[in-house]
């Protein structure tokens, strides 16, 4: 190891006729090694070289030398840097030394990320203008430390079929001192437009009263007719599809000019994909539901039949009919008798 060690003298087989001898020994110093240091680090903006980040290039043998503390480079960008500076670095080794010592230390290139920013936009439009962001900047630098422009492209075009395009990002001619660049690719979102029924020919019949809002897709007598902005040729390819739509009454109660809200409507044919169709409103009528009677009392030989001995037997759901006055039956005698007259 490093440090002092004797030097033993002996007279050996000296001999003379006027003289005697004597011995004296002396020291040999082993030095340390200066240590020859090298590593790498990622760019950020500092000159500062830690030790973890070091290690000794010019080991004797076996023996194992570690760095703590930390140092300072020449230059602080990506690059090779000499160490200016050994600082509060410090060996695990006694048999080492920074004094003497020399050493550099790459620094690597901190990569930036190019993502084409997401887009969207409806079927048959133009792709709107297709944007970049770069991230990944260290020590709060910006976009002022690189030149060149990032760019953004698609293959889809106004007759594309509505559902999700590549946006492909690249680098272009970006380039920086202390960045290198990865891109990510973006997504154009294309819409189905919106294709608006006419109303001019849509006819929605009268609703009997059931109790519910809902209403059946037969009280619906013409279906009407499709209008809206088609792009070419896609009209004709077109066909109105009603069979997942949907009638919804604003109330259930008995009423006129009630709205309807008609949704669930769509489409199939070729480019369908393509198109979705507006939910709209009609107003339509619920109509009193016609009553079924029924009832008993003893024969009186009269045929007159008294509201108190009649019921409502085709009432809806939890509603409560009562009825008031007489009507007349068809017959006195004992036996069904048809209600011939509801009289008062």
């Amino acid at each position: 190891n490093a440090g002092s060690s004797t030097i033993s003298a002996s007279a050996g087989n000296l001999s003379a006729t006027n003289y005697s001898f004597t011995t004296v020994d002396g020291t040999l110093t082993i030095n340390p090694l200066a240590v020859s240091l090298s590593g790498s680090r990622a760019y950020n903006g500092n000159t500062d070289i830690g030790g973890s980040d070091l290690v000794v290039s010019n080991v004797v043998g076996a023996d194992t030398v570690t760095l703590s503390g930390a140092g300072t480079l020449a230059g602080a960008n990506a690059g090779t840097q000499t160490i200016s500076s050994f600082g509060s670095l410090a060996l695990s080794n006694n048999n080492y030394t920074l004094t003497g010592g020399t050493g550099s230390a790459t620094i690597d290139k901190v990569v930036l990320t190019v993502t084409a920013d997401d887009k969207t936009r409806t079927y048959g439009s133009s792709n709107p203008s297709l944007t970049q962001t770069i991230s990944g900047f260290v020590n709060s630098e910006t976009t002022s430390v690189i030149s060149g422009t990032a760019t953004a492209s698609t293959t889809a075009t106004t007759s594309t079929n509505a559902g999700s395009s590549t946006i492909s990002a690249s680098a272009g001619n970006l380039s920086a001192t202390n960045y290198s660049f990865t891109t990510v690719d973006g997504t154009l979102t294309i819409t189905p437009p919106a294709v608006s029924l006419s109303l001019s020919g849509f006819t929605l019949g009268d609703k009997t009263y059931d109790g519910q809002t809902s209403g059946a897709l037969s009280l619906v007598s013409n279906w009407g007719s499709l209008a809206g902005s088609f792009n070419d040729g896609d009209q004709a390819g077109l066909s109105f599809d009603y069979s997942g739509a949907t009638l919804t009454y604003a109330q259930s109660d008995v009423g006129e000019n009630i709205q309807v809200s008609v949704a669930g409507l769509g489409l199939s044919g070729t480019n369908s994909s393509d198109y979705s169709i507006s939910d709209f409103t009609y107003n339509a009528d619920i109509v009193p539901l016609a009553v079924s009677l029924s009832g008993s009392r003893a024969y009186n030989g009269n045929t007159i039949i008294d509201a108190s001995d009649l019921k409502v037997s085709n009432a809806v759901g939890t509603d409560t009919v009562t009825l008031t006055g007489t009507g007349t039956l068809a017959g006195a005698d004992a036996g069904t008798q048809t209600i011939s007259s509801f009289g008062s």
